[in-house]
């Protein structure tokens, strides 16, 4: 199979998700043609050893699929002209056009074909008719929820209006550049931000029997953009928020800054030893109940 991956521009960063599509492209041993660019002046070079080309060149390089990165978050490109113009002006198929989880999707669906798992198998059986999803069958029927993108004019930081357990409404802040938005009508969206904390899915954190209550200390352990504490600071006394991602660590400090919230945010994962990637929780957390 010949792919093109296309690039709005060679320079745009998100490094991390053009590397990831391409080792997928070599695990499924397909053929790269190469890179497609809406940046003219980008054409003839290369990118990660393949040719780059405009995107005006696509639909005469004989690939059978041309590999849309899905989602760019703010990198100052509209992903929605790129499209229309590609398929309207450029008159590349639109058939052959897919999004990026295509190739995982693919992967994954190659990889696990013979396990014997009944989970991995009802997965597979789901991607038969549906797109990848995080919670797959478990969610299947769930409504999704799209909670809108604004921008903090002082901080240049993107953020959302985010509900508590007792209905305050908050801004939880995201990276610059961040690239997991969804579009719609040309607009970003965070997609979902509590679905995985319905009684349906299986990450869900709480039960009937497992729940915050008042006074709770609320060790954080993985915080990604905080919404799961965020949600309870009407009813816990103290946070201790744990995350060694770094592009996180901005965006949590006014958040939980911005609320007022009494929290400790760590950059580092949570391990059995305390080194420069991680931290013991006992030798920084208090265990006592609104301390």
């Amino acid at each position: 199979m010949k792919i093109l991956m296309f690039l709005p521009s060679i320079n745009v960063g998100l490094t991390y998700v053009h590397e990831g599509n391409l080792r997928l492209i070599d695990d499924l041993g397909c053929d790269l043609v190469g890179i497609v660019t809406s940046v003219k002046e980008e054409a003839g070079k290369k990118y990660r050893g393949a040719p780059v080309y405009y995107m005006k060149e696509a639909r005469h390089l004989g690939a059978d699929f041309l590999v849309f990165p899905k989602i760019f978050g703010f990198i100052g490109f509209n992903i929605f002209e790129l499209l229309e113009k590609l398929i309207n002006e450029y008159r590349f198929p639109k058939e052959k056009i897919v999004y990026d989880d295509y190739l995982l999707k693919k992967y994954m669906t190659t990889k696990y074909e013979t396990s014997t798992d009944p989970d991995i198998q009802a997965s597979l059986k789901y991607w038969q008719n549906h797109e990848l999803d995080p919670f797959n069958q478990y969610m299947e029927g769930v409504i999704d929820t799209y909670d809108e993108v604004f921008i903090d004019d002082k901080l240049q930081m993107p953020y959302i209006f985010f509900e508590t357990i007792a209905g305050k409404r908050l801004k939880m802040y995201y990276p610059r550049n961040h690239p997991n938005f969804e579009f719609k009508d040309g607009k970003p969206y965070v997609k979902n931000i509590l679905q995985e904390q319905i009684p349906a899915s299986p990450h869900l954190y709480t039960t009937e029997t497992h729940k915050i209550e008042d006074g709770d200390v609320i060790i954080d352990a993985g915080v990604c953009e905080g919404n799961f504490s965020l949600r309870y600071v009407d009813i816990a006394s103290k946070f201790y928020l744990f995350e060694n991602n770094a592009n996180w660590i901005e965006p949590l400090y006014h958040t939980f800054t911005a609320a007022k919230i009494d929290g400790n945010i760590f950059p580092k994962g949570v391990g059995s030893e305390t080194n420069d990637n991680c931290v013991r929780i006992d030798e920084v957390v208090d265990y006592t109940r609104g301390v």
